[in-house]
């Protein structure tokens, strides 16, 4: 994984420049599971967590108090997304609007040593639609 590869506590810890503070927001991001391929869309991709469990507490303006995201079987080895549940709910689509991160619930991850070739079908909106349907939070 790139975060554990390039991040570290040493000198060059932060690859070059931080650009303001963009590097270390990819960092955060990432390491939660989520990544936001095109910034002016409200949704974020789904991708390997390295954090078993991250609790996000969210204020106002936010509808929700809080998102928590997990995942199970994190290891070096085990890189690839076997399946992923929002709020309870299994979830097929490999993205989540921003909605429903500041909605508050729980993005569960569940983590496996090779790709699971039946999740994640769908393409991203970006790919699949050019516009999505979704409304900026």
């Amino acid at each position: 994984m790139l975060q554990l590869q390039v991040y570290n506590t040493t000198i060059s810890g932060i690859p070059g420049n931080d650009d303001l503070g963009t590097m270390s927001a990819w960092f955060v991001l990432s390491a939660l599971g989520i990544y936001q391929v095109d910034p002016s869309l409200p949704y974020f991709e789904l991708t390997s967590p390295i954090f078993p469990k991250v609790v996000v507490n969210l204020e106002s303006p936010y509808s929700g108090t809080q998102f928590i995201f997990q995942s199970s079987n994190n290891s070096d080895t085990n890189v690839y997304i076997d399946s992923v549940k929002l709020n309870g709910k299994t979830q097929l689509k490999p993205w989540i609007t921003a909605n429903e991160i500041t909605g508050g619930g729980s993005l569960s991850v569940s983590l496996r040593s090779t790709p699971n070739t039946k999740w994640g079908l769908t393409p991203p909106l970006s790919i699949s639609t050019g516009v999505p349907e979704l409304t900026a939070p």
